[in-house]
This record gives C-alpha cells, structure tokens and sequence, in this order.
C-alpha cells in the first residue's frame, strides 16, 4: 500500500535580518521565511504533526547578529519555526564546544552527531543524538547525522576525545540497528542529514530499477546543505521551479542515481517533498522504499507577507543585541586608538589586531598538521570606527565598528615572491591608503623612493615573543630572514578579500593551496571577540585559587599553568609586582608582556614628523595563546555581556548578573602600548615611508606657509632687535612692537609690512627643503648602517635605530647643510626688512634699493662676497633650536602624563607606566609644541641677536656682538662717519643682560605661531 510522507526542509541560515537574496536581489528576511513555512506546514493533512520540519545544519554562525550574541539569538528563532530534527553543521563549533552545547540545549529539538565518538565515553558527546525517531501516519522514520572528514579538520577548539569515525561505515551501521525487527527502534525508513555520499544507498527509483535494495542496508534520502547552493539531484523525478538539469560544478557526478536535496541559504530559500512510499515483501531489510519523490523550490521573495509571531520573536532578540551591543565592555584601552591614522599606516591598534589573530587558529592549523601561521597580512582598510581616548571603555558596538568587515580569515601557503611583490609594488601613502599592510610575525625593510618592483630591501620572520628583555621590554627576535631565492612556503593569514586579489593584492589570488578556506574561516571580529572573552576568563582563573580549576577542560588548565609559571619567573627577574585593583591579562599581567617602557626621544617622529611607523603593541605569545586557547574551550557565563543583558532582562538572579557584572568589570582585558625605543627593528614596516624629496617639500611647504603668514612679526622682530636700546621711544614688552608695526603702517602703508617676504620665503623654503632633505637622506643612510654617528661599528643594510646622541647630532649637521644654503638670502631679506628705517634716517637716497638684485650689488660692494655668509658661524649654534625645542617637549609630555594619571577616576593604570609619555591631542600638541619652542627661543636668543646684529652692523664677531648687545652700543654698517660717531660718543650706556634679550617678546609670539602653523600644514 502507498504512503505518503511530507517534509520541508532547509540548510544553514544565518542571516535573520533584512538582506538582498543572493540571486532575485529582492529584500529577505526569517520573517517572510517563516510565513511561507507556515504555509506548506499548515496544508498538511493534520497540520505539522503529519510532516516532519528538518535542518541540515549551520545555524548559530556565522553572522553579525552571531557575532555579537555567540549564537543565543537563534534558539528563539528555530524554535518559532517548529523545527523537528538537526544535524550539526561545522560552524557549530565556531565559538567552541562549551557554547555549542548550550545553544544545542536551548534550541528545543534534537541534535545528530552519529559518527563523532567521545573516546572518554565510548558514545556521542551530549547533548547530541547518535539517532532519532519520529512516526508520522503509523511510519517510523529514523534520523542520522552523519559530519564529514573534511570539516571537521579546520574547525578550532575540536576537542582531542572528540574522533571521528568514517560515514558510510557508522551510516550502515546505523540501518542495522535502526531497522532491525526485533531491535529497539524498527525503524522503516532512514534518512541521513549529510553532504552527499554515494555509497550510503539512497538510490533514485530509476536506480532501483537496476539493483534490488529491498535487501540492502544504508539510507534512504540525504538532506544536505554545507555549499549554499539549491540543489535537486537527477535522481528525482519532478520538482517545481528548478532544472534538474542544470548544470552544477559542485555535482558534476550526479548520474540521476541517487536522492539529495540541498535547499539553498540565508532563509532565501525551502523545499517542500512529497515522498511516495510503498510496502517492500516481508523479511526485506527496508520496509519500505521511495516509490516518488516530488518537490517543490519555493523562493522567498521581497512582496512575501510577513509572519507577525516571528516579527515579534526577531525584534525581541535584536533588542537584546542592541543592548548588549552599546551596555557591553569588552575591554578597556590605555592608549590613544585612532583608525582614521591606521587606516593610513602602521599603527598600535592594527598591529594588536594582527597579532591577536595569529595564534587564533592554532587548534584548526594543529588538526591539519601545522603548528601555526608564519604571519598575519591585513589591510589597514579593513579597520573603521573613531577615535578612543586613554581609560575608554570598548563596548561591543566599538568593536564591531573597528572591524566591520564580514569576510573571514583564512590561511594560504605563499612564497617568498608573493611577499615581495605586495610590498614592493605600490607606494601605499600616495595612491592607496586602505591597501597599506597591517602585519604580524614579521617585519620589512623597505624603500618607497625606489623604483616599482625594488622597494623591499629585506623581510625577516619572528621568533614569538615569549618573554621580557632588559627593563621588562617584551622580546622581539629574527627567526629567519625571507630570501627572494627562498623556496619554501609560507603559511599566512589573511582576509578572504585580499586571497582573493582585493585591494590590489592580485598575486594573493595565485597561490598554489588554501589551508583553511572561506568556508571555515571566521570573521575577525569574531575571532577577536573569542580572544577578549579568553582574556577575562583567563584573568578571573589567574585571580582565583587553583582549586577552582577542577571543572575546566585538561588543554585550559595546562595552559593556565603555563601562564602563572612564566608570571612567577618574570616577576622574580623583573623584581616588580604592580599594585592593582585587578589582575588582568593586560593588567596585572602588564609587567610579564605589556608593560609600557620609556620612549626614547625620537627627533623625526616628535618634532619632524617624518616617522610613520607608529608604536607597536608588543606582548608575549603565551598570552595570546593562552587567550585563544580559553576562549575556544571554556564557556564565559556571564562574564559575556550578552549572556549578562538577556539574564537581566528575563529577569533572572539579579543579586547573581550583579555579581556578574562587577565580575566581568574587574576582569576586562586592558590594552596598553608598549614601545621599545632602543632598536628601529621593534617596528614591522621600516625606514621613512615617504622619499627624502617628498619629505623635503612637505617640510619646506609648511615652513614656507608659516612665514608668509607670520612675516609682518618677522618685520617687526627684525627691526626691534636693530634698535636703539635707549631710544626714548622705547616701553618694552609687545609695546614696542605694536609702536614699531603702527610706525611702518602709517608712514609706508600695508606693503611695507612685507618687505623682503619673496627672499625670505625663498630662505625658508630652501633652508627647511634642505633641512628635511639632508636630515632624512643622513637618517637612512644611519638606519640603514651605512654610516654610524656613534662610537659603534654598523654592518652596512643591517638595520638599527640611532640614539638619542646620533639623532641630535643628524638634527645638527642637517641644519648646519640648510643654513649654509640659506644664510645669503636670510641677509638679504634682513637689508630689505631695515631698508625704510635706514630711509627714515636719511639714507634714502644712498641706500634705497629698487629691487633684491640692487641689495646683493650693495652686500658685495660693502663685504665682498664672504657678506653674504656674514655671521655664518653663529647660525651654525643657532642650529641646536631643534634639539633643544624638542627636549623640551618631552618634558611637556612626561609632565602632562603625570597629570593626566594623577587625576584619573580609574585606579587600574600600572605606576610604571607613567614612564610612557601619552599622545597628546592636536590641541594640546599646538601648546606643548608653541611652549617648547619658545623656551627654546628664549635660552638661544642672545645668540639670535648677535647673529641679526653680526648680518647687519660693523660687529666683526659673536662676542663682540654680544658684548655691544650687553654694553648698548650699536653701530649699523650702513651709517655713514659722522652718525656712528655721534652714536658712538653719546651718553654712556649698559642695559646689561636686558641688552641681550632686547625684543625677545616679539621673537616668541612669532615663533610661537610660526611652529604651530608649520607642523598643521607639513602634516596635512
């Protein structure tokens, strides 16, 4: 007799929220999904109890909404659909074991796993089924879920009792027992939720034809799912709205032989079947076969009506997502976080990124045979979100803003060529900025002046950072250096976007294998948020007596030793052990991996700005691991803000998500950058990232801008400093400025105040192009070993950092270079500045100059060629300004840290690390920057006025000009006879130390404006 059996079915959904359906492009959603299940469901003969609602696996990730809940927002929604049975899909296991079991266990139905074994039990591992049964219309139908080799290689945290055992084996196995008569379940028919397997004996009625499987174990239909393709084998007869003929790569062997339905993805897509069933003789191993089988595709499209319930059921759990999203802390920064500058370079928080990702696919890469990635490569492009502030909290929200992008990680086998030629092949500050490689495990040496294809000079790999140099700096060693001859291979982790060719990586999508693919892979957003969660729970246990550890998996517990033992030994080397209010992965755990160190002053990333390469966050690999490893195997509780916001909000134990969440507070991962000053190796992407030219105009430019801006206080200056010190008309203070800028205004008009500006800019522009030039052009060629400012020998092309004396002296002979090329144009522009003044006092007609060419004739006629480099020596002390500007800063910056932590609400920040001066704002650098020159100005000046004085009077030396500075006398040397002799035998005078500072006032406002304009436009 012919039975009729119905079933609707559907595979890996992710997505519950409103998306495009990947090939209607109509909008989507569960919600109209649901409605249309329903609908099939409700046309059963005796509504759902008649057919039978299956899954075939890959529901709680991946996804955004998964990402942020870890699953728990799915339960709800499978259990709103009625589902009947599911099988386990290989990203189950994304979040690990511990969370899948619970997710399996809120979800309402049962769950197969029939052929992975638990070797400590000998059976399935709870809470999955081995077997299902369910009777519908007086026919018992038995499930299996059968997972294959293939997915279960790469997926992380796989726990080592967990064996897998072959499918089709334990499927036959299973038809024995299922359908055994005199056995438990006499079962009639069997189906198996898996990818497709030939051998298994679901064969079509068009098979059956030729070979009598009345006698034959195995199943009688597979439903699949696993590539997220709709998929209908040849083998059945009729099915509404898709060609069973249509070619499909993925089933390039169907010959019509066997029965698999796949029903696509993302709730975009559900079969309905009708399966004829009839009555096989008696004494038949099957008793009963499929005689038919129709279908039916049915698509969701963007008109289909939407199912108020689960409308309801959606919105309740992305309210909670929500909340968690914005109420949630995941960690707390102790250092600036500033993606609009990362996105462009090198930078803390990608380089954190990087290195958090390296060790997150250890337990994956240890199943297929590795030990772990060679190194992490991302694009800088790849990170979002704002700007976050020492002591801000990062909530989930932030975290999914930082790093936004959906496609996972995956790893891939390169040579040395592919390494090479993304380095090399682009300038990433010019043309591309999102392209800029954000790196882990190894560094590069490279030079964007080259030409295309010769940039990189050299690539080394590291060794992992497994413990703490001298002054508690975690360890950065060479492992190997990447040769362009190298024939190995090398495992890298990268986005899916760039293995794909994106953003210019073109080589990337030539590799020869694919270690862990898209398909399962994670997000990095998810990846990080199990590293964080790992994080806490590794602080909490390290916090807690080890007796507590009892319940936790073998793996977590060896690496929690690992950890304490390496705590205790650092902390017996360093001598230090922090006070806290919590101990802390990155908090009290700062002295083992990320304790701040001094800064050591670095003269082109402070005040030249010509560094790129920003501070590393350098820790220690066991942590990382160890953060991984926890994260993969044990469950957080409540110390999750999601698991905390749902509890609160369904009102549970709310003495327990109090404790939880003073819990959780007390445990956040803080994240600190850590800078070793004394090695340039320490940094991954080396040498100045833009030419010595580039460099040398951008400098000139905002120099050049800052002194057509401020030249009529240059005028001003200029002209004080000239003056008669016992000129009746002299107050002191701005005053004299004002009266002097009044005084040419009124006589001369506006143009006055600008006479001499095209020389001057000139000066400017090749004195501080040179400057720039010279000094990062010395820089390299130091970085680089080929010269050595020190007593220390340097290998040529091996890279090191110059000290503190090297990078003042670099600063000295740079100046030195630039002000020997400047110097005749800084006269010139001093004659044409004082040239209405010496008017005014009857010169006119002998001094005037129509023109700068009229100027040089008269310097030459009065000097000789050597008066255009008058005063030249002085210049050359005049060139320590930068040095000491930029000592100077650094006290403004050591004493605004201090500051900042002594009023800080937090009491978490480490003592030590006040050592680490902090980024202050673009305001706050304005000031410290303003302040410091003027200092700087004020300690140089007696030498600033000697040298005008020297350019432009009868002085013959610098002391000399200074002691006429100090004694007032004054005797420009443009006079003629009878005025320097008047002048000189008038009353006696000794102003005395004031003479030496005679319009310093002016000198700073200028100085102080022209420094902060020249680093605003250098920098834009």
């Amino acid at each position: 007799m012919a039975t009729t059996l119905n079933i609707a079915h559907f595979n890996d959904v992710y997505r519950i929220s409103e998306h495009d359906h990947r090939q209607t492009k109509e909008s989507v959603d569960v919600t109209k999904f649901a409605s249309l299940l329903n609908d099939i469901t409700s046309e059963w003969d005796g509504g759902n109890q008649s057919g039978i609602t299956v899954f075939s696996g890959d529901l709680f990730f991946p996804s955004r909404e998964s990402s942020l809940s870890r699953g728990g927002h799915m339960p709800p929604i499978m259990k709103a659909l009625g589902v009947d049975v599911a099988c386990l899909g290989n990203h189950e296991f994304d979040m690990g074991v511990p969370r899948m079991n619970e997710l399996i266990e809120r979800s309402g139905f049962p769950w197969l796993c029939s052929n992975i074994i638990n070797s400590k039990t000998g059976a399935v591992p709870e809470p999955m089924k081995e077997v299902h049964i369910i009777e519908r219309k007086g026919i018992r139908i038995g499930f299996v879920g059968l997972a294959e080799k293939e997915w279960t290689g790469p997926i992380n945290g796989w726990p080592e009792n967990f064996v897998w055992n072959d499918m089709i084996e334990v499927g036959k196995a299973l038809s024995v027992k299922l359908r055994d008569p005199a056995g438990e379940y006499k079962c009639d028919l069997v189906i198996a939720d898996i990818k497709v397997a030939r051998g298994l004996g679901a064969l079509s009625p068009t098979a059956q034809a030729n070979q009598d499987i009345t006698s034959m174990q195995g199943v009688d239909l597979i439903l699949g799912g696993h590539d997220h393709d709709y998929w209908i084998s040849k083998g059945i007869s009729d099915w509404q709205g898709y060609d069973l003929q249509a070619p499909n790569i993925q089933a390039a062997d169907d010959l019509g032989d066997i029965l698999v339905v796949k029903s696509g993805t993302d709730f975009e897509d559900l079969s309905e079947l009708t399966l004829t069933l009839k009555d096989t003789p008696a004494g038949s191993i099957r008793k009963k076969i499929i005689q038919e089988i129709k279908g039916k595709r049915i698509v969701v499209k963007g008109d289909t009506p939407v199912d108020v319930k689960m409308r309801e059921v959606v919105d309740e759990e992305l309210r909670k997502i929500g909340i968690a999203k914005t109420n949630g802390p995941v960690a707390i920064t102790k250092t600036e976080v500033n993606t609009r500058l990362a996105r462009r370079g090198e930078s803390p928080i990608g380089n954190w990124f990087a290195d958090c990702l390296k060790h997150s696919y250890d337990q994956a890469l240890a199943n297929l045979g590795y030990s772990t990635v060679d190194g992490v490569l991302m694009n800088a492009g790849g990170m979002r979100g704002s700007t976050f502030k020492p002591d801000d909290k990062i909530t989930l929200g932030d975290l999914m803003d930082l790093l936004p992008q959906p496609d996972p990680m995956v790893v891939i086998e390169v040579t040395a060529s592919h390494l090479f030629w993304r380095h090399g092949e682009r300038t990433f500050f010019l043309i591309e900025a999102s392209a800029f490689p954000v790196i882990s495990g190894f560094r590069v040496l490279w030079d964007s002046s080259r030409p295309v294809g010769q940039r990189v000079l050299r690539i080394w790999l590291l060794e992992d950072s497994k413990g703490l140099g001298k002054g508690g700096t975690p360890v950065l060693v060479d492992k190997e250096e990447v040769l362009r001859t190298s024939t190995r291979k090398y495992v890298l982790m990268v986005p899916e976007y760039l293995s794909t060719g994106g953003d210019g990586y073109v080589h990337l999508a030539s590799v020869d294998k694919t270690i862990i693919s898209a398909e399962a892979g994670q997000s990095r957003f998810a990846l990080i948020r199990t590293f964080l969660l790992g994080a806490q729970m590794l602080n909490k246990q390290l916090r807690e007596k080890p007796e507590t550890r009892d319940g936790l998996d073998s793996k977590s517990r060896d690496i929690i030793d690992t950890v304490e033992g390496l705590r205790k030994s650092t902390s017996t080397s360093t001598n230090a052990e922090p006070e806290r209010d919590n101990d802390s992965i990155l908090g009290d755990l700062v002295d083992l991996a990320f304790l701040p160190v001094e800064m050591a002053l670095d003269l082109a990333e402070i005040a030249l700005d010509l560094l790129l390469p920003a501070a590393l966050w350098l820790t220690a690999a066991p942590l990382f691991v160890a953060a991984c490893v926890l994260g993969e195997y044990e469950n957080p509780g409540l110390l999750d803000c999601y698991e905390r916001e749902v509890a609160r909000l369904e009102g549970e134990e709310m003495e327990k998500v109090d404790a939880a969440d003073k819990d959780a507070e007390n445990n956040l991962p803080l994240i600190f950058a850590a800078i070793d000053g004394s090695s340039i190796s320490k940094h991954r992407i080396m040498t100045s990232t833009l030419p010595p030219l580039v460099q040398a105009f951008s400098g000139s430019l905002g120099s050049a801008s800052a002194g057509a801006l401020t030249y009529p206080l240059d005028l001003v200056s200029a002209r004080l400093q000239l003056e008669d010190p016992f000129d009746r008309r002299r107050k002191g203070g701005l005053s004299d400025g004002r009266r002097i800028l009044r005084h040419v205004l009124s006589k001369h008009g506006v143009s006055a105040l600008y006479d001499g500006l095209a020389t001057d800019t000139a000066a400017k522009s090749l004195s501080n192009f040179f400057y720039f030039y010279f000094y990062t052009w010395l820089r390299g060629l130091s970085t680089h070993g080929y010269i050595s400012l020190s007593l220390q020998p340097r290998k040529p092309g091996r890279a090191h950092k110059p000290g503190m004396g090297e990078e003042l002296l670099l600063g000295f002979l740079a100046g030195v270079a630039s002000r020997a090329i400047s110097t005749p144009l800084n006269i010139i522009t001093l004659r044409l500045q004082t040239e209405r003044e010496d008017e005014e006092e009857g010169q006119a007609k002998a001094l005037h100059s129509t023109s700068i060419v009229d100027t040089m004739r008269l310097v030459y006629r009065e000097q000789g060629l050597s008066g255009f480099w008058r005063g030249f020596k002085t210049t050359t002390i005049l060139s320590l300004n930068p040095s000491i500007t930029l000592a100077i800063y650094q006290i403004f910056r050591r004493t605004l840290t201090f500051w900042e932590a002594k009023f800080r609400r937090s009491r978490q920040l480490n003592p030590s690390s006040l050592k680490t001066p902090v980024n202050p704002s673009p305001g706050m650098a304005f000031i410290g920057a303003a302040i410091s020159n003027s200092i700087a100005l004020a300690i140089l000046y007696p030498i600033i006025l000697a040298k005008t004085r020297l350019q432009n009077s009868s002085a013959k030396s610098l002391p000399e000009a200074l002691m006429d500075a100090y004694e007032g006398k004054y005797s420009p040397s443009r006079l003629n006879h009878e005025k320097k002799k008047a002048w000189a035998d008038g009353q006696p005078r000794n102003p005395g130390i004031p003479g030496l500072y005679q319009g310093l006032e002016m000198q700073i406002l200028k100085g102080f404006l022209n420094q902060g304009v020249t680093f605003l436009v250098k920098g834009r």
